[in-house]
């Protein structure tokens, strides 16, 4: 199973699974939630508890990656990978401080 599923709600109701090609200029269809689906516990899970967590508890941390964030709002991208691109060499690093700080503040 994938770790995330994309939904749209088209305007009849019926929420149809992203990997189905639509058109931006389809009128009739709207994202309605971008959903991450993880197991519970699990490497993945940890990595994204951590993170957010860290920063729950960082300040500086915190602050640094809402500037980095905003500052990438404020670009134009080709699309979802080229933001993700951008983004992931604070992430990884912040991750590798989370986990880190994760693991001693649950011992």
């Amino acid at each position: 199973m994938p770790y995330r599923r994309f939904f749209v709600r088209s305007g009849n109701g019926f929420i149809i699974p992203s990997h189905r090609k639509i058109s931006k200029h389809d009128t009739n269809i709207s994202a309605t939630a971008h959903i991450h689906m993880l197991e519970y516990g699990s490497d993945h899970w940890t990595r994204h508890i951590a993170f957010k967590e860290y920063l729950g508890h960082n300040e500086i941390e915190r602050c640094r990656y809402e500037k980095f964030k905003l500052e990438l709002s404020c670009r134009e991208w080709n699309d979802s990978q080229e933001y993700s691109a951008a983004k992931g060499v604070l992430i990884a690093e912040i991750e590798q401080k989370a986990l880190i700080w994760y693991a001693d503040y649950n011992d």
